[in-house]
C-alpha cells in the first residue's frame, strides 16, 4: 500500500483526547456545582463502561483477554487516578493539582530513564522542566491556601493519582501487547470508577439532581465532557508509546487554563507551573518522537504520526 494513511495516528488521537478532556474538565468545573461532581463521575464512567461493553459485544469473538491481575490493577489504577485527583482539587488549588497529577508520570519515567546509559539532552531538559512544574505547583498550592495541612494532603493525593495514571498507561500497554483489544480494555477498565462514585453517592445523599431537566443536562454534560474524551484517550494510549502518551497528557493543564480564561475564571497563580508543564510536554514529546525515528528499520512516516 502506498501513500500516507488517512487514519489518525495514536499520538494524534491522544492529543485530540487531551484537548477534549481539558475543555471538558473546565466546562464541568465552571458549570456543575460541587454537590453534583460525584454524580458526574458516576454517570461519565458508567457510560464509558457501557460503551466499552457494547463495542466489545459487537466486535469479533476472537477478542484477546487479559489476566485477572491486570483487570484488577487497571480498575484500581483508574479509580485511584480519577478519585484521588478529584478529591485533591477540593483540598487545594485545582489547576495546580492538575499540574501535579499529569506531570508525575513523566517525572517517574524520566527518573527511571536516568539509570540507562543512553538518555539524551532533550530528555534531561524535559525531566528538569517537569520537576520544576511539580515543585512550583506544590509551593503555589500550599502558599495560596490558609489551611496548609489540607493543601499538603491535596498535593500528596494528586501525586499518588499521577502514579496511578502511570499505572493505567503501563497496564493498558501490557494488556494490548497480550492481545486484548481497545474494546476489551474499555469494557473492563471503568467499573472501579463508577462503583467508587456510586458508593460515595450512597454514603453522601443529596448528590443527585431531583429535577428531570437538570438530570438530562447533567447526563449530556457528563457524556460529552468526560466520557467521549476518556474513551478516545483509552484508544490512543493503547497504541501510542507510553512516553509519548505521558508527555501529551501533561499538556492538559494548559488546555484547562486556556478554557478557564474563556469563562473568566483562570487561575493566575498557577500560570507558572502550567507554563513549565507545557514546555516539558513539548520537550518530552519531541525527544521521544525523535528517538523513535532514529530506531533502525522504523519508517519515518509512521513515527511522525505516532503509530505503533
Amino acid at each position: 500500500m502506498t501513500g500516507r494513511s488517512r487514519t489518525p495516528g495514536p499520538a494524534t488521537v491522544v492529543l485530540a483526547a487531551v484537548v477534549g478532556q481539558g475543555v471538558g474538565n473546565s466546562v464541568v468545573g465552571n458549570s456543575v456545582t460541587p454537590r453534583l461532581s460525584v454524580c458526574v463521575v458516576f454517570i461519565a464512567f458508567a457510560l464509558a463502561a457501557i460503551v466499552g461493553c457494547i463495542t466489545r459485544a459487537c466486535g469479533q469473538s476472537s477478542t484477546g483477554r487479559a489476566s485477572r491481575r491486570d483487570v484488577f490493577l487497571i480498575n484500581v489504577y483508574s479509580a485511584g487516578a480519577f478519585g484521588l485527583f478529584y478529591v485533591s482539587t477540593t483540598m487545594a488549588l485545582p489547576t495546580a493539582m492538575t499540574v501535579v497529577e499529569t506531570s508525575m508520570a513523566p517525572v517517574v519515567l524520566g527518573l527511571m530513564a536516568l539509570s540507562r546509559t543512553r538518555t539524551g539532552r532533550r530528555r534531561h531538559s524535559a525531566l528538569a522542566a517537569y520537576v520544576i512544574a511539580v515543585g512550583s505547583a506544590m509551593v503555589v498550592a500550599v502558599v495560596a491556601d490558609s489551611h496548609r495541612g489540607d493543601a499538603i494532603l491535596g498535593c500528596t493525593m494528586a501525586a499518588i493519582a499521577g502514579g496511578c495514571a502511570l499505572g493505567v498507561l503501563t497496564t493498558t500497554t501490557r494488556m494490548t501487547r497480550h492481545g486484548a483489544t481497545t474494546a476489551y480494555v474499555n469494557s473492563v477498565r471503568f467499573h472501579g470508577c463508577w462503583a467508587t462514585a456510586a458508593a460515595l453517592l450512597v454514603a453522601r445523599p443529596g448528590g443527585v439532581p431531583t429535577d428531570l431537566h437538570a438530570g438530562v443536562a447533567l447526563v449530556l454534560t457528563s457524556a460529552l465532557c468526560v466520557t467521549v474524551p476518556i474513551v478516545a484517550l483509552q484508544y490512543g494510549i493503547a497504541r501510542a508509546p507510553i512516553h509519548v502518551s505521558a508527555g501529551l497528557i501533561s499538556a492538559l493543564p494548559a488546555v484547562v487554563l486556556a478554557t478557564d480564561a474563556g469563562f473568566g475564571a483562570a487561575d493566575i497563580l498557577a500560570t507558572g507551573p502550567v507554563a513549565a508543564a507545557t514546555v516539558a510536554s513539548v520537550l518530552a514529546t519531541r525527544a521521544q518522537l525523535r528517538t523513535r525515528r532514529e530506531e533502525p528499520g522504523r519508517p519515518r512516516v509512521d513515527d511522525s504520526a505516532g503509530s505503533r
